[in-house]
């Protein structure tokens, strides 16, 4: 082996005489061998590669097999293999660090692939005019430094488990290089050092850390990780003999945490950026106690329970004994909403600040899977300060909410704290600005937006507390952790306007995969990473070519079978088959149509049965009941589905069902505001922009409006342009949103601009069978709305020559019923 690809760090090729130099050592040359030797299947097709490297090029094989040429010149002619359109590194010729570095990780050695890691992937390296390379490149480099992280903190918990402190310190010490904003990875290096006795050096870290984060994000440190500093300066040991703190070896750089002759000095009271008059504004965080030590809480004296009320004492009494060391914490979604506290304003804050914590209350209170304290459960504990672990025995909840409520002019700031009852944690926080108006619906606004953000808050405690349940291999969480962090990734990137971001997507969705399956090796019994392998199969339909569906359907349900055959009746994986099921449907032909929605309505009535918190399985469960025209049922289903969704994890997937289903029984007002709620809480998502459109389209919305339609039509354009469109599996929706555009104008009357756009609608189907035929059917509607019943019926009849199953549909959708209803022997010559 003569060369080595060196990728972390930077971007070169070591050889026998040096880094290669030269025509060889051009930009696209070495990003090529990037690619090749990052590679997860060992090879690359062509096609890929020059999409990666030479978008633009009017001769982009030429440019690929001038540049392979010149790199066996330098490398030997054996460097590459290539089979087919497949070309891939010759591993006996050319070495790659990022490969040792996945080598090393499948193997579990830590220890070499922290050893590899010599910085970023491709540090400081860039291609010009390659927007693909480059978007892989940071999804790469990002996946890279997680594993990079995660190598060092089970070093670092090795270390720790076999009591040696000394080396878990040093392993935080790279950990908090790494990444010295991080919260945890700082905690858990203070712990250390203070392990190991230099108590000194865990202030210095902190110090380190709180710098970091005041340079680069201008904020102020965790209040955990706050607490931790003071009670380490508290109660001080004796300091070792002086001496200077290990460098760090992280990507070829020294890093050393600073020494400071004093303690760091303790948080400054207003984040930085604030005026003097908002710096006095803000409230104080929560107090945090000290978190339990190892051997259990420290029983707190009966004289505590003095402070409770007498009308609670017994209550208190009860709970006191019963969350006492040895009994159960309370679970998160048991939850208490502290009346909200006023800065200013007067009675007229403190008069809203009341409103709104009970409406906070009774929104949260209709949440099914969520327990609330009423009002009178905690108005004893108004305007007290009361520790956490006081309300947490008194009132037996696992999560606290308080916020502060100031007013600021013409508008009102509310400050909201998420604590951990049983920990005295602060969880997350966020401050929410609304002018002010009307104060009943304001404070129907606020009271909305704080529900939304705890849910959603709750949702990943609650989940995490379910991955720990189902597995006892931390590797194997870890591993379907990242995962979760990819496909997130990967959604996003699909959703956004960006058409080569779908590329990303692609890759990520990849990667995520690999990783699950990485997962089910490490515990073959836990069937989580199997269902959301599952999963991102159906993710793969909205970022893949959709000639493609069928193949990921069938995986989906394999992955569901498989799932089943482990845990039979699993709720989660009898939704996960029907999902398939149902969207293999809608590519399937005509006569297996009926036989696939059957399987898929069976197994999600089954799904939703088995366990109604299913807020997913309700949803599709409402997609299929609309197509087979139960448009009541639908509805309900969808509703089903928002009150199910207790930590709003598929909004929305579920606001989309909302609006879809009551329009179908043209309920345009209620359609409209599941439609608006949705573009407030997902503004760039295509879906609700399609979804007003859809709404000023529909017969029952009185009062078209043009202006409005052909603004959304450009909207829709800029966010989800026809090549990303295209890209993403969904060629046809440039094409409807443009009709439903022209359905509106000739609504109004501006016949001759609809005909424009259904000219350029059929200009972008061109002669692709499948887009043709889904435009007939919505071009029969806007030919009813232009007057011209015949060509409607003709296109209407042809539609349902080739789609028989959906003839049912067609006879009750709202937008045809002037077509059945004036044309006498219509309805029934199409029944036949």
């Amino acid at each position: 082996m003569s060369f080595t690809v060196r990728t972390f760090g930077g971007a070169q090729v070591e050889g026998p005489a040096g880094p290669l130099a030269g025509r060889a050592a051009h930009r696209r040359r070495i990003a090529l061998l990037a690619l090749l030797a990052s590679s997860r299947t060992g090879s690359l097709t062509r096609e890929k590669i020059v999409g990666y490297l030479w978008p633009e090029s009017d001769r982009p094989r030429h440019n690929l097999s001038v540049s392979l040429s010149e790199l066996r010149r330098e490398l030997g002619e054996h460097a590459f293999v290539s089979t087919g359109s497949e070309v891939a590194l010759n591993p006996e010729v050319v070495a790659a660090d990022v490969a040792d570095f996945e080598a090393a990780l499948r193997a579990g050695d830590d220890a070499r692939a922290v050893e590899l890691y010599r910085g970023p992937f491709l540090d400081g390296f860039y291609v010009d005019d390659a927007p693909a390379f480059e978007q892989w490149m940071h999804a790469e480099r990002d996946r890279l430094a997680l594993e990079y992280a995660g190598a060092l903190e089970r070093l670092a918990e090795r270390a720790e488990a076999a009591g040696d402190a000394d080396e878990a310190a040093r392993r935080w010490r790279q950990a908090t290089a790494h990444d010295p904003c991080g919260a945890r990875v700082a905690l858990r290096l203070m712990r250390a050092l203070d392990a190991a006795g230099d108590r000194a050096a865990a202030l210095r870290a902190f110090a380190a850390h709180a710098s970091a984060l005041r340079e680069e994000l201008e904020l102020e440190p965790e209040p955990e990780v706050a607490a931790l500093a003071a009670r380490l300066r508290a109660s001080p040991r004796p300091a070792p003999p002086a001496r200077p703190d290990p460098p760090v070896h992280d990507g070829g750089v020294e890093a050393v945490v600073p020494p400071s002759a004093a303690d760091p000095a303790p948080a400054a009271e207003a984040r930085p950026g604030t005026g003097a008059a908002e710096a006095e504004a803000v409230p104080p965080e929560p107090v945090l106690p000290a978190p339990p030590s190892t051997r259990g809480w420290a029983r707190p004296g009966l004289a505590r329970l003095a402070a409770v009320p007498g009308g609670l004492l017994v209550a208190a009494l009860l709970a006191f004994l019963l969350f006492e060391p040895g009994g159960t914490p309370a679970p998160p979604e048991r939850i208490a909403v502290l009346y909200f506290q006023t800065q200013d304003g007067g009675r007229d804050a403190e008069y809203l600040a009341e409103d709104l914590t009970e409406n906070l209350i009774h929104q949260l209170a209709q949440v099914e899977g969520l327990y609330v304290v009423s009002p009178n459960g905690v108005r004893p504990y108004r305007d007290r300060a009361v520790p956490p672990d006081s309300l947490r025995r008194a009132l037996g909840v696992g999560t606290l909410l308080s916020a502060t409520l100031q007013p600021f002019g013409d508008s009102v700031r509310l400050r909201v704290h998420v604590v951990d009852a049983n920990s005295g944690q602060e969880l997350d926080g966020t401050v929410i600005r609304r002018a002010m108006g009307d104060r009943l619906s304001l404070g129907n606004d606020l009271a909305a937006e704080v529900a939304d953000f705890l849910r959603v808050r709750l949702g990943e405690e609650v989940r995490l507390r379910e991955w720990t349940v189902g597995t006892s291999e931390p590797r194997a969480r870890d591993m379907v952790a990242r995962a979760d962090e990819m496909r997130s990734r990967a959604l996003a990137d699909a959703r956004g306007p960006d058409s080569v971001a779908v590329l990303t997507a692609r890759r990520s969705l990849e990667i995520a995969d690999i990783l699950l399956v990485q997962a089910e090796r490490l515990d073959p019994e836990w069937v989580e990473p199997t269902l959301r392998r599952g999963w991102l199969a159906l993710d793969r339909i909205e970022v893949t070519d959709m000639r493609r569906k069928r193949e990921w359907t069938a995986l989906a349900a394999a992955h569901a079978e498989r799932a089943l055959g482990r845990e039979p009746g699993f709720p989660a994986a009898l939704e996960l088959r029907g999902t398939a099921y149902w969207l293999e449907a809608d590519d399937s032909a005509p006569g297996r149509w009926p036989q696939l929605v059957g399987r898929a309505e069976a197994d999600l009535r089954a799904a939703t049965a088995a366990d109604p918190s299913l807020a997913s399985a309700w949803a599709t469960l409402s997609q299929v009941l609309r197509f087979q025209t139960d448009f009541e049922e639908a509805a309900f289903a969808a509703r089903r589905a928002y009150h199910k969704d207790a930590y709003l994890r598929n909004i929305d997937q579920v606001l989309d069902v909302l609006y879809r289903s009551t329009l179908a029984l043209e309920r345009t007002e209620e359609s409209g505001r599941w439609c608006a709620l949705g573009r407030r809480k997902f503004p760039s998502d295509w879906k609700f922009v399609q979804c007003e459109l859809d709404i000023l389209s529909s017969p029952a919305t009185p009062g078209p409006d043009p202006r409005r339609a052909l603004r959304l039509l450009r909207e829709l354009d800029r966010i989800d342009p026809p090549d990303k469109a295209r890209l993403a599996g969904r060629p046809y929706h440039p094409i409807y949103r443009t009709v439903r555009a022209a359905v509106v104008l000739a609504r109004a009357g501006r016949e001759r601009e609809a005909r424009d756009l259904l000219a350029r609608a059929r200009r972008e189907a061109g002669g692709d069978r499948a887009m043709s035929l889904f435009l007939a059917y919505d071009e029969a509607y806007l030919r009813l709305v232009l007057g011209e019943r015949e060509q409607a019926f003709d296109l209407l009849t042809h539609y349902v020559r080739h789609r028989p199953e959906l003839r049912p549909y067609a006879l009750r959708d709202p937008q045809f019923r002037t077509l059945w209803s004036d044309t006498a022997g219509a309805r029934l010559s199409f029944k036949q």
